[in-house]
């Protein structure tokens, strides 16, 4: 149970540093000009709190296993987690797709979104999807 502790605290930092690369991934610096001020604050204010959510949760995993597994405030702190990461599950569904615009076999795959769906966002829902399912059944 401690390795995928560990292996959870990873996939934490992997999606900081996936949030810490929207700026360039989606084009921020001209992208989000379109957008008005308050709503381009609120989108990257938004971003850096799931960017701190992602890190602290991963330093919880690689500093704390044992009391993740074994205190009651450990218990409370995976199961409140659990219920963040049971959304995911439904990542398993987007992955696989509504067979237009996204998942692996969308029909509409040459535009900009549908690259960026085939090399990042389906890969990164199915991988979300499975490890939510692991780490469901070693409970």
């Amino acid at each position: 149970m401690i390795a995928i502790i560990f292996i959870c605290g990873l996939y934490n930092i992997g999606f900081a540093i996936f949030h810490i690369s929207f700026w360039k991934i989606f084009n921020w610096d001209s992208e989000l000009k379109k957008l008005s001020f308050a709503n381009k604050a609120v989108m990257q204010l938004l971003n850096v709190q799931i960017i701190y959510y992602f890190i602290f949760v991963a330093i919880i995993c690689f500093v704390f296993p044992t009391e993740l597994i074994t205190t009651k405030f450990g218990n409370f702190f995976m199961g409140g987690a659990s219920m963040f990461w049971l959304i995911a599950s439904i990542f398993i569904i987007r992955a696989i797709g509504e067979f237009n615009y996204v998942g692996f076999f969308k029909k509409i795959k040459y535009t900009q979104f549908g690259r960026n769906d085939t090399k990042y966002y389906s890969p990164l829902c199915l991988i979300i999807g499975i490890l939510t399912i692991i780490i469901d059944l070693n409970k």
